[in-house]
């Protein structure tokens, strides 16, 4: 090549790479975990072809913090890249396993073992996704004049957003018909969520009719952009930023953050623990769990709703969209 020809060819890769550092970072990112789920996919084959795993035996069970322990120990020695170390963040009981959760080159994942510590595994298959229909929810709850209805959450769960969204959509069109509260109990996601817990507690208390439509535009406009950035300072400002917008006194939520949002966040918390909740979204109707297996759409939410109603008001009537997030699983 023409050594004008090659001076060309170097100009034009290095203004490709200076205008495309985000395109090689996800792409970095992505092709780690691809190489991690591949691994544990090659181990998790020869295990059930060689009779190694007996899924019929999954007696037993270990504490949380031990599982977790084991379960790094097996990434780090089985499925890493050379030159990469899995970071420890936190463990969390969810579909009757524990969802570890660890940190590669300040990028967050988290894969699956067994309460016995026996299995371990990349992900959970949702099967609705592939047109294999979950078993439908049966509600046999309680009825009662007015249904009382409560969403549990982490602010920053992919899966919990999205419910976030369908509940606050039937909650603008029920209106005061039912009793619609929105509860958060993990911030294992980092600094950032636990403020947004608490910021969302708060605005419940000091601006309960306008709590929707915060909920509704936190989730198209600050969920996606600070739950990229995992920062603390871009949660605050945002969340100031869209009360401003709706009429909220951002001084009073800010206030109550500091003064009253460890007691908000811990009772709640407190009521997670008692009902033996797990994992986000979870949903309470009248006392009584349903978990996280309904119909998620904003439809879906308003019908299981009015279930509880023991005489469904008028407003059950109206239609809502059927159309569910695709972030659906759990955290």
């Amino acid at each position: 090549m023409a050594e004008e020809e090659k001076k060309e060819h170097k100009e034009h890769q290095e203004h490709h790479v200076e205008h495309h550092p985000e395109h090689h970072s996800k792409k970095k990112e992505m092709n780690v975990w691809m190489y991690i789920s591949i691994i544990l996919g090659i181990v998790l084959v020869i295990g059930f072809f060689t009779g190694a795993y007996n899924l019929s035996n999954l007696s037993g069970t270990m504490s949380a913090s031990d599982a977790a322990v084991k379960a790094m120990d097996f990434l780090n020695k089985n499925a890493m890249p050379a030159g990469m170390t899995a970071t420890y963040k936190g463990v969390n009981e969810t579909a009757g396993m524990y969802m570890v959760t660890f940190e590669v080159q300040n990028q967050t994942y988290s894969a699956f073992i067994t309460k016995n510590g026996k299995y371990f595994s990349p992900q959970i298959i949702d099967m609705a996704q592939y047109g294999i229909p979950q078993t439908p929810v049966q509600p046999d709850m309680p009825t009662a004049a007015k249904a009382e209805a409560e969403l549990y959450i982490f602010s920053y769960c992919p899966a919990g957003t999205a419910a976030l969204n369908s509940f606050a959509t039937a909650a603008k069109s029920l209106g005061t018909a039912a009793d619609m509260k929105v509860r958060f109990f993990s911030d294992m996601h980092g600094a950032h969520e636990l403020q947004q817990n608490k910021i969302q507690e708060c605005i419940q208390q000091e601006a309960p009719s306008e709590y929707w439509d915060y909920a509704l535009k936190y989730v198209e406009t600050i969920y996606p952009k600070c739950g990229q950035t995992r920062d603390a300072s871009c949660d605050k400002n945002e969340s100031v930023k869209l009360m401003g917008t709706l009429g909220i006194d951002s001084d009073a939520v800010m206030a109550c953050v500091n003064e009253s949002g460890d007691a908000l966040y811990s009772t709640d918390q407190g009521y997670a623990d008692g009902l033996k909740l797990s994992s986000s979204p979870s949903i309470v109707i009248n006392g009584m769990s349903l978990g996280s297996s309904y119909d998620r759409s904003p439809e879906g939410v308003k019908t299981l709703i009015c279930s509880g109603f023991e005489t469904a008001p008028g407003v059950c009537s109206s239609a809502l969209s059927n159309q569910t997030s695709s972030a659906t699983g759990s955290c």
